[in-house]
């Protein structure tokens, strides 16, 4: 969420970029766990995004380029009361192209219509292009009063162009893809005194995706949509009652309304299927924090109605942590959550090979409200620049899709309802010795689908590391700074097919994720400088490769059939070598 409005597009180049322009947050919060009752519709973690709360006194602007995009940032007061923030992005590719951009292409659209063109094809025409704003306006009503606007807009737009030779003339086929995503909202907050304040939050944000091929040859025209129009509006309270005590309590109401249509021709009312989805949610907290710092702990509940559907779900949330020994700490976190969107993936309705991934409310027949359980428990270690945990955990979901998890297997076309279970340990080091600074982590996971209408009793997850180990480190000396880093994990698992081949007709598939992709390997390097160009003008340059070995992951593989009804495994690539280079200024 981007101060407080929740974000349905988060990346450019279809995933590969983060949509959140980086230089207007000023923090980010990552809850795994234990996550606090204020934020709800959501059974993974929740990212907290938040730019500056003060207004500015003072004049600030950065601008920016890399071998992707340009953008610019702009941070200015208005008068004493008031400031406003405003950042713009926007790729380069239309005015010239990089090595960077033809990799990142190649990652995004391979094994795709428009990389792999088949022999009628005689001339393509591509145009990709995407950009992100945001704008921010802080105005101090009061010592006691706050107001924030907030607006956001992010896109993705691709245009495709094939001309294809067949009986002796020349068809043209044009094809678009949008991705739109719009969210605008206010903020106002109340310190009432030292020990109680209120805040009232307003945002609307809406996502939409629309497709649309044309074929002259055979004179069709398809088109899709997904559309989602989301509104809220949440009161929020904080009382402190007692020198160690703090109680929070609020209310929610979110109206969601998601419609999805595919026709050929024109998409009308007829061609729409509409749902809508009204939740009211109260939630509460208290949190004790001990004299000397050393007890922290937060208990709370969400209660959560949807009057579609006539369903209470209470979800009870706890956060502990205790020092001892000085230097040591254990923290134990546990959650109940609920979800009421979710993406469903449909890769033989797909757009031009492209996986489009579809918003879908839950209609607990189908498409089930998602709950999730888990908790952890761990022990850090924090002294002389040294920091060390460990951490256990096991999380339950229940009520996903098949859909939802993109297989691309026997069970691609399958359309079921099951649950999965994930546990894990993670590891972390860190330590900085003078100006270097190092970091290892190693994690061990075990993740499982359950589907009842399966004969399995237990698959592995599409999306399950059973390993995964990183160690990088950095070395800085005045303004400059070089860094390095390796990461390695294990394949992910794969459905392979039998000796076979084919049973009538169709793919004849080994038992489902049993085996699994090579393991995945890339060694990265960057180094930045700063200097100063003149007295009120400050520089920034680096230059980073990713995967500077340039070896070969494989991060996805599936089988397909070509025109003479061969077999044949399509695996899909990580990024190869890539450089990639920024250099900023600020005034």
């Amino acid at each position: 969420m981007g101060d407080g409005i929740r974000v349905y597009q988060t990346g450019h180049f279809f995933g590969l970029i983060s949509a959140i322009n980086p230089h207007q947050n000023k923090t980010v919060k990552l809850y795994k766990n234990g996550t606090p009752t204020r934020f709800g519709n959501s059974v993974s973690s929740v990212i907290k995004l938040s730019s500056d709360q003060e207004v500015n006194k003072t004049f600030t602007a950065e601008a920016g380029l890399t071998f992707l995009s340009i953008d610019a940032y702009l941070d200015t007061p208005l008068d004493d009361k008031s400031s406003i923030q405003f950042s713009a992005r926007s790729s380069i590719n239309n005015a010239f192209i990089t090595p960077t951009y033809l990799q990142y292409y190649d990652r995004a659209f391979q094994e795709t219509e428009i990389t792999e063109n088949s022999t009628n094809i005689i001339k393509t025409e591509e145009d990709f292009k995407f950009s992100d704003i945001s704008f921010r306006w802080l105005y101090q009503l009061s010592e006691k009063d706050i107001l924030r606007i907030n607006y956001f807009y992010i896109t993705n737009d691709l245009e495709f162009t094939a001309n294809e030779f067949n009986l002796n003339n020349i068809y043209v086929r044009r094809s678009t893809l949008a991705q739109k995503n719009l969210g605008m909202g206010a903020f106002y907050k109340r310190n009432w005194s030292e020990k109680f304040t209120s805040s009232f939050q307003l945002y609307h944000t809406n996502y939409n995706l629309t497709s649309s091929n044309e074929n002259n040859l055979n004179n069709e025209e398809v088109n899709q949509e997904n559309k989602l129009n989301e509104n809220s509006f949440k009161i929020n309270s904080v009382y402190k009652f007692h020198s160690n005590f703090q109680l929070q309590a609020g209310y929610e109401f979110t109206s969601t309304n998601i419609k999805d249509g595919q026709a050929y021709g024109e998409i009308t009312e007829d061609n729409i299927h509409s749902e809508k989805l009204n939740t009211n949610s109260l939630f509460s907290s208290v949190k004790y924090t001990s004299q000397s710092k050393n007890t922290v702990a937060e208990v709370g509940i969400r209660a959560n109605y949807f009057n579609k559907f006539d369903l209470f779900l209470a979800e009870p949330r706890i956060s502990f942590n205790q020092k001892f020994l000085k230097d040591f700490s254990v923290i134990a976190l546990g959650e109940l959550k609920s979800q009421y969107t979710t993406q469903i993936v449909d890769f033989q309705n797909d757009f031009l090979g492209i996986e489009n991934r579809k918003w879908q409310l839950a209609d607990q027949e189908n498409i089930p409200v998602l709950k999730s359980k888990q908790f952890s428990l761990g022990v850090h270690y924090q002294k002389n620049k040294w920091l060390a945990s460990i951490e256990s955990y096991i999380k339950r979901v229940n009520g996903i899709t098949s859909q939802s998890q993109g297989f691309q297997n026997q069970y691609e076309y399958a359309r079921i309802i099951g649950d999965y279970e994930a546990k894990g340990i993670d590891f972390l080091i860190r330590k900085k010795i003078n100006r270097f600074n190092t970091r290892l982590s190693y994690s061990i996971t075990d993740n499982n689908y359950y589907f009842e209408d399966l004969s399995a009793n237990a698959i592995p997850n599409n999306f399950e590391i059973t390993n995964s180990f990183t160690v990088a480190t950095s070395y800085s000396y005045k303004d400059f700074e070089i860094s390095s880093g390796l990461t390695w994990r294990s394949g992910k698992p794969f459905t392979p097919i039998s000796e076979t081949g084919l049973t009538n007709n169709q793919f004849d598939y080994e038992a489902t994720n049993s085996s699994n992709l090579k393991d995945y390997f890339r060694v990265d390097i960057s180094a930045s400088q700063k200097f100063k160009i003149q007295k009120k003008l400050q520089a920034y340059a680096g230059i980073s490769i990713w995967n500077i070995l340039d070896h070969e992951n494989i991060i996805n593989a599936y089988y397909q059939q070509d025109d003479n009804n061969q077999i044949y495994l399509v695996e899909q690539k990580a990024l190869g070598l890539t450089p990639n280079f920024v250099f900023r200024v600020k005034f």
